[in-house]
């Protein structure tokens, strides 16, 4: 049988996991978390601390600022929160509503403080635009005091859940099972490191319903840019979502070569992300040849005018409120998904 048919039978399906499969509150409470305990700030209990979180994320959408510029990890978030914070008038803007019960007074003098670190300019790396060395002294100790509030090594008193799946335990497994057997190869383009997303998958059971070797996570960016001495290879780059559909080496050759993969290696790849990061990355891959479709998972995060965008190219294929929305298309689109990109 020729390789072309094998692939169309066989498409792959990449998928985001933060806001796709895996819930994205955990992280953005650890994050919020994180900023917090950095300036001993504190909720009086666990209710307040919901009711803050909430106010933070759903109607203030303070995460969008961040990820509405390509900034996709929690980290970055976290950094530019807390340089926020190191405004004066900001730090008082976030006390007087802690102290107040005023938590849009919070989320309002957290989200300004955020705009305010925003300058536009040349720089690769959009962290570097909130005014953030991604290799600096001040974002590893970031990262340090992030995966402590993750991990537990840092207790609060109003604690929250670290690992949340988009549905219940059963209906995520047979929602991948139902996917692998209509001829998907299921794999997936995280910002996680490889830890934080194999682990709870394992816990899930749905692990096995994944080509491990197409598991693409931090912990391969971090080589990668060891390998070339490259910075900000992470998302948007197009590096993770090549690194998942072609494997590390290929995906390395072909973005330090701005080459285009072979077309006898090639398969179509349909993938599945919820930030304007995941967007680029997949559209830098199609500039590098890659054959894929985006779907776009639209949880209201991304700014109005990006997901406007979205919706409008033509690489986009559908957008949907949540990845069970998706399964009739996905389902649909497996087996003709290789004639019709």
């Amino acid at each position: 049988m020729a390789v072309e048919e094998i692939m169309r039978r066989n498409p792959l399906l990449i998928l985001d996991a933060d806001g796709v499969f895996m819930d994205e509150m955990p992280y953005w409470n650890t994050a919020l978390v994180t900023m917090m305990l950095r300036f001993d700030l504190e909720c009086a209990d666990a209710e307040e601390w919901a009711e803050l979180s909430q106010t933070c994320l759903s109607e203030f959408r303070v995460q969008a600022i961040t990820k509405g510029r390509g900034c996709n990890s929690n980290w970055d978030l976290t950094a530019v929160m807390i340089r926020a914070a190191d405004d004066g008038a900001c730090l008082a803007g976030l006390g007087e509503g802690l102290r107040l019960g005023d938590f849009d007074l919070f989320a309002t003098s957290l989200a300004e403080g955020m705009e305010r670190q925003w300058r536009a300019t040349e720089a690769s790396d959009p962290l570097e635009q909130f005014g953030i060395e991604r290799d600096g002294d001040f974002f590893k100790q970031v990262i340090a005091e992030f995966q402590q509030v993750f991990e537990r090594a840092v207790e609060v008193d109003w604690d929250f859940t670290r690992q949340l799946p988009v549905l219940p335990e059963a209906e995520l497994q047979a929602l991948f099972s139902r996917l692998k057997d209509c001829g998907f190869i299921l794999g997936v383009c995280t910002s996680r490191a490889e830890s934080e997303i194999v682990k709870p998958m394992t816990q899930l059971g749905v692990l096995d319903f994944f080509d491990r070797q197409r598991i693409a996570t931090y912990d391969q960016v971090v080589r990668a840019e060891s390998c070339t001495g490259k910075k900000a290879m992470g998302k948007p780059h197009s590096f993770p979502l090549l690194c998942a559909v072609m494997g590390f080496d290929a995906a390395l050759q072909v973005c330090e070569n701005e080459t285009r993969p072979p077309d006898d290696e090639q398969c179509d790849v349909v993938y599945v992300g919820d930030a304007p990061a995941d967007f680029e990355a997949a559209h830098r891959a199609r500039d590098l040849g890659l054959r894929v479709s985006y779907v776009h998972i639209d949880s209201g995060l991304a700014p109005q005018l990006d997901r406007d965008g979205i919706a409008d190219s033509d690489m986009t294929k559908l957008m949907a409120p949540t990845l069970a929305d998706c399964e009739s298309w996905l389902r649909d689109c497996a087996e003709c998904v290789g004639s019709s990109l």
